[in-house]
């Protein structure tokens, strides 16, 4: 997979927008803090200046092994709609595109499995936001509180610095709890996603893998996810 930095960014810049994708902050973050991420980035993904290092990140493909990634498309900012429901995308994961993959869904009883997909159903909507640099309409079914504006807020910085975001996600959920209307999980994340310039090209490293821990609330008889956190792994999912 392609990764590429960028050539005049701070520390500060690199922490926010190597984690835009999957957990914007709206607070500064430190310097320090901007080197431990680049460190975390490091251990995870290889040497950033040999591209063919990169290609798949150790991450595990879904239909077997593939002897490339495809290259990023040369018509950015078209993301794919939110699929929606259980429907999972045809072919493996790749840096093209902004499609969700479920993987290892563990869900016990209704409530569960409701959650779980509600989770599935915000980060479809919310990469496909990111994809389009728009506020999809979906979102409002899908997302509340902190968890709405972390998406606000990152679509705003994406038009501002004419920037969209390309590439999949393969989630696994687990650890579902439900206590009356609220509930709480955790999720782990295969990233194939960077941030492009109008021409499709990444400016960011990229993250393969990501640990997260959501918060939803059920609202009208819908779950809704109300906050997301985020740390960097050290590795794949397992």
């Amino acid at each position: 997979m392609t990764t590429a930095v960028r050539p005049d960014a701070d520390d500060t810049e690199d922490l926010v927008r190597l984690r835009a994708v999957l957990a914007p902050r709206r607070a500064t973050a430190g310097a320090a803090a901007g080197l431990v991420l680049v460190a975390a980035l490091t251990g995870c993904g290889g040497d950033s200046g040999d591209s063919d290092n990169s290609d798949n990140a150790g991450r595990p493909n879904l239909e077997g092994s593939s002897s490339s990634d495809p290259a990023p498309s040369s018509e950015p900012g078209t993301p794919s709609a939110p699929s929606g429901g259980d429907a999972t995308p045809q072919g493996k994961p790749d840096d093209v595109g902004n499609d969700v993959y479920p993987r290892k869904i563990t869900a016990q009883g209704a409530d569960a499995e409701a959650v779980a997909e509600a989770w599935l159903d915000y980060w479809r909507t919310r990469i496909a936001s990111y994809g389009a640099a728009e506020v999809l309409p979906e979102m409002g079914a899908v997302a509340t509180d902190e968890a709405m504006s972390d998406v606000v807020n990152y679509v705003e910085t994406l038009r501002t610095r004419n920037l969209h975001t390309e590439g999949d996600l393969v989630i696994d959920v687990d650890q579902i709890k439900v206590d009356g209307e609220t509930a709480t999980l955790h999720s782990c994340m295969d990233n194939y996603s960077t941030d492009r310039d109008a021409k499709g090209k990444p400016v960011e490293l990229l993250l393969p893998f990501y640990d997260a821990t959501g918060a939803l609330v059920r609202q009208d008889g819908a779950w809704r996810v109300s906050s997301v956190e985020i740390t960097t792994s050290g590795g794949k999912c397992t």
